[in-house]
């Protein structure tokens, strides 16, 4: 997977970041979005006025879960919608549910392929609860709904 130069230089018992994270750390802005990295290009929602609540939820986490959220969001850029576990689920209509863990939280983005290879990013929250609230399922549902009534670009 990653070779990690810097465990091999220090052998010490201290904590050491994989490259990966501490290159998602140090390169990686929210505002890189829209990003493609391969076979899909992975966008953030906006509103009407301009404004990106995704793009808010990531920069309210801490700096590690955001290498999480980028290094998912690469993924699926990457993968697209090929099985890899228990990450993807279906959830109804054009919505998908994007699963993963950061440091002692359940992430939960939800998304939607649209054309021109394009993955629309709508919502993001944390999962406290064994059942996905039903206020974050309506809050991407409206969205997708506000998205797809736009006039094309």
């Amino acid at each position: 997977m990653y070779l990690n130069k810097r465990k091999q230089e220090n052998e010490s018992s201290q904590k050491v970041e994989p490259l990966w994270l501490v290159s998602h750390l140090e390169a990686r802005q929210v505002t890189d979005y829209p990003h493609d990295s391969g076979e899909w290009t992975v966008v953030l929602y906006e509103r009407p006025n301009g404004k990106s609540p995704v793009a808010e939820f990531i920069e309210e986490q801490p700096k590690r879960n955001q290498a999480k959220i980028f290094a998912e969001l690469d993924d699926l850029a990457e993968f697209g919608l090929m099985p890899r576990g228990n990450k993807l689920r279906y959830m109804d209509s054009k919505l998908w549910e994007l699963r993963f863990r950061g440091e002692g939280v359940n992430y939960r983005l939800f998304f939607f392929p649209d054309e021109g290879r394009r993955m629309v990013v709508l919502h993001g929250f944390c999962k406290k609860t064994p059942k996905t609230p039903k206020r974050e399922l309506e809050t991407a549902r409206q969205r997708l709904k506000t998205y797809l009534g736009r006039p094309l670009r």
